[in-house]
């Protein structure tokens, strides 16, 4: 598509044909041959997007917009590029709207909040009048640094990066700035664990009891024993996805449906999470489709009542107060099954888990304490505290099948082992 020819003195040209089929010549003065196939390759993917009429890869852009003035005006002279004067009348608040018009209709309501906070910022900094190609990286390092000067969380401050990254790129494809400011800022997720809160199964019982129905205890029992997302996946729930036997939830997962497989997932009816949904199944009007109707309103805010619950129970509401309960689900469920089974269960992965939902309970320190404060303890008293706390009957087995079955385990006696471990209860075991 495009050749590069030697003249004398080490000088390069650049012979190639363009979308419309007339030959064009760019002259690249003193240029090694690695530097001419460089532009050679960058040429052929530019009149390659014009033939396919596909926006330039960024990669491309970025590149032909950082080219000196008196190279980029070649580029222009054979219609590669678009005058640099043009990107002087887009200002900050201009390019802005454009990206929001570009993407209306393509991403969620969810998504367009967080796109909104991150424009307000960069306006409240540079100001709407600000010329978008005057903003350099400098300045997105010191926008940066007012961010945290603000108090805002570095979570937060890493996603409004990532969101200028991406209204600044789509700057670039448009043509509008040479380069993007903000690449070099740090925009990758990271966990804030003064936020993360392991909910304890008592206080969690004391705030169910302040819920006034049937469906409100659904909703704290799905987040908090079932460990979905509120209010997305436990408003998206319908009966049609629950198979009471051998003991199955569909869940179908908006926040994931971008991921290759990520849309949906399947998890065991926990035997804690068992009792809430049928009962809420026996109240459910006949052919009720969503397991929970009443609440489902977009004028309820779910959180906001959680926390009055939380308060009327006599407890201090925490941050992230619905995600801390699916959060407090997660440690538990680390504790007594492999890592790569949670996080199926979950919908997440192993690095979002360490970094968004893994805690470390205070009871992790209450028994670490007790085991501690009893050194003394003779050989022959443990032996007789693991014997009692291993006595579990075949007629109690019986009495408990039904429970095992809707945690999707197999409660048959002949499949138990010689010595059961003694059965548990929903709260976790104590010292002693």
């Amino acid at each position: 598509m495009a050749s590069i020819c030697k003249d004398p003195g080490g000088r390069k040209r650049l012979l190639f044909t363009n979308a419309d089929g007339v030959r064009k010549v760019i002259r690249l003065g003193e240029a090694t041959m690695k530097q001419a196939v460089e532009v050679r390759l960058k040429v052929e993917a530019l009149i390659g997007a014009k033939l396919r009429r596909v926006p330039v890869d960024d990669e491309a852009s970025r590149w032909v917009g950082g080219l000196p003035d008196k190279m980029y005006r070649r580029f222009v002279r054979v219609g590669l590029a678009e005058p640099r004067e043009a990107a002087r009348s887009v200002m900050l608040g201009e390019l802005l709207e454009r990206y929001r018009d570009s993407r209306t209709g393509s991403i969620k309501p969810s998504t367009i909040l967080v796109h909104d906070q991150a424009r307000q910022s960069l306006l409240e900094y540079f100001g709407a009048d600000r010329p978008a190609k005057d903003i350099h990286e400098g300045d997105a390092e010191l926008w940066a640094s007012w961010m945290a000067k603000q108090g805002l969380a570095e979570a937060t401050r890493r996603k409004r990066a990532q969101n200028a990254k991406q209204f600044f790129a789509f700057a670039v494809r448009q043509r509008i700035v040479p380069t993007n400011p903000f690449t070099a800022l740090k925009s990758s997720a990271v966990g804030n664990d003064k936020r993360l809160f392991f909910v304890r199964k008592g206080d969690f019982e004391k705030i169910l009891a302040e819920a006034p129905d049937i469906e409100w205890k659904l909703i704290l029992a799905l987040c908090r024993f079932g460990g979905l997302r509120c209010p997305s996946e436990v408003l998206a729930l319908r009966w049609q996805d629950i198979t009471w036997k051998p003991g199955r939830i569909h869940i179908t997962s908006c926040k994931t449906e971008g991921h290759d497989g990520g849309g949906s997932r399947t998890i065991p009816i926990f035997a804690e999470l068992a009792p809430y949904l049928r009962e809420a199944f026996e109240h459910a009007r006949p052919g009720a489709t969503y397991c929970i109707e009443r609440h489902r309103l977009t004028s309820i805010n779910l959180r906001t009542q959680v926390r009055r619950f939380i308060r009327r129970a006599g407890l201090t509401p925490w941050e992230r107060t619905l995600q801390n309960l699916r959060a407090s689900r997660a440690t538990e469920l680390s504790e007594q099954y492999p890592i790569r089974t949670v996080t199926a269960w979950l919908g997440h992965s192993l690095a979002t888990a360490t970094r968004h939902y893994l805690t470390v309970p205070e009871e992790h320190f209450e028994r670490a304490a007790g085991v501690a404060q009893n050194p003394a303890q003779s050989d022959a008293e443990r032996s007789a505290q693991s014997s009692k706390t291993q006595k579990w009957s075949k007629s109690e087995t019986h009495e408990n099948a039904d429970l095992l079955v809707l945690a999707g385990i197999d409660g048959s006696v002949d499949n138990l082992p010689e010595f059961p471990v003694a059965p548990r209860g929903f709260e976790p075991l104590s010292p002693g």
